[in-house]
């Protein structure tokens, strides 16, 4: 099991901490009953020994891939690939715009796309508010225009409730299935 494991220490971290922190790892695969095909394990002697690993990553993640590490900065390498992945997402192809054209009248059909779109275009909000991204705004409106006009004010509502969620998880299940049963309450003929 262990040579599955790669330990990488960083700072001067006294070997027997480092066995020890191993074993612990090693106990909790055996546990599982699974073994890790490949297990990275950074071990810090310091905060400081943490801080220098993580300039020295974002330099050569800068070098390689012209992007910083950071949380949802514009210039970061998470951002970065968020974008694309939305870019991907949000594209709209022909034949959905098909889809949503005879779905304007099929209730089943046209709750599911709702759900759908609102799954994409509710978790791409926080991205585009943070990068102003041209190409993502694009996108999300193309989306937002498949959506009925008798359903659209609903729908936005229902986007815009998103911004006063709270911490608790279970409450805004329950706010976001009040705002759902709204609308499907309104597309009910």
């Amino acid at each position: 099991m262990k040579e599955n494991l790669y330990v990488v220490v960083k700072g001067n971290v006294p070997q027997e901490k480092v066995r020890a922190i191993v074993a612990e790892i090693s106990e909790c695969y055996e546990k599982l009953g699974v073994e890790p095909e490949f297990c990275e394990v950074l071990i810090f002697r310091s905060r400081y020994d943490v801080d220098r690993f993580i300039e020295e990553e974002n330099e050569l993640v800068y070098s390689r891939l012209g992007v910083r590490i950071s949380g949802i900065a514009p210039d970061s390498s998470v951002t970065h690939c968020q974008k694309k992945l939305y870019w991907y997402h949000l594209r709209v192809k022909p034949e959905e715009k098909r889809v949503w054209e005879k779905a304007v009248n099929e209730i089943n059909v046209l709750a599911l796309l709702l759900m759908d779109v609102f799954k994409v275009l509710s978790g791409v909000t926080p991205l585009i508010e943070a990068t102003k991204d041209a190409v993502l705004t694009a996108l999300y409106e193309e989306n937002l225009n498949l959506i009925p006009e008798h359903v659209k004010k609903h729908f936005q509502r229902m986007l815009n409730k998103l911004r006063e969620l709270g911490e608790d998880t279970l409450e805004n299940i329950f706010n976001m299935a009040d705002e759902l049963y709204e609308l499907l309450i309104y597309l009910l003929p």
